[in-house]
């Protein structure tokens, strides 16, 4: 059986292989494996005395176990797993998920988001990104600066996927700040970093 570019979501199975069950030979390519389900084992796939090749999948928030390989041999490289780092711990078996695919840090979320009016002068900046983070080689890099130019002193802190920039003392109100954080402030488990800087400005209202 071959499948691709298909999408296999919140399936549940009463016993093994929430997304597919396969005893024979399977090829599973550019598809989506996700939030499947099963009573015992593999909630994404099930590999019960067959092969399996599964490669630029997206594989990942299935239960019990992305893949679960009974007997036989499962080939998952080259998969995203939902995170960048090492999926063996959401597998069980004879399966093979190295190398995997990861993708670049990302920011999702930030306060005050970008061109913010923040009536708060004491503002403390936090940043959330895609992953965890750790510092990277120009963590010393980032910067607030006010509308001329000027650095302000911060302190920064990691917590998991946020970053939080805290000022030393107050904004000055009515100036306009720019939070600047280069490729390689910060970086993921697997060193993966920003594609692009990350660039944000806020207003500190007079009101």
């Amino acid at each position: 059986m071959t499948i691709t570019s298909s999408y296999v979501n919140r399936n549940t199975a009463k016993y093994d292989g929430g997304g597919f069950y396969n005893n024979d030979k399977m090829t599973i390519t550019s598809s989506k494996v996700s939030s499947n389900t099963a009573k015992y084992d593999g909630g994404g796939i099930y590999n019960y005395g067959g092969t399996v090749e599964a490669h630029f999948n997206q594989i990942y928030g299935n239960s019990a176990y992305n893949i679960y390989c009974d007997t036989g041999s499962l080939n998952a490289e080259k998969n995203w797993w939902g995170s960048n780092t090492n999926p063996s711990s959401t597998v069980h078996g004879n399966v093979d998920v190295t190398p995997w695919l990861t993708s670049p840090l990302f920011v999702t979320a930030a306060d005050p988001v970008n061109g913010a009016v923040i009536v708060h002068n004491n503002q403390v900046i936090t940043i959330t990104f895609s992953e965890p983070i750790k510092t990277g080689s120009a963590y010393s890099s980032i910067t607030v600066k006010n509308s001329s130019g000027v650095v302000k002193p911060m302190t920064s802190r990691i917590s998991g996927n946020v970053l939080t920039l805290t000022p030393t003392y107050n904004f000055v109100k009515g100036m306009t700040y720019t939070i600047t954080l280069p490729v390689n402030a910060v970086k993921d488990s697997a060193g993966n970093g920003l594609n692009t800087a990350y660039i944000s400005k806020f207003i500190v209202t007079t009101a």
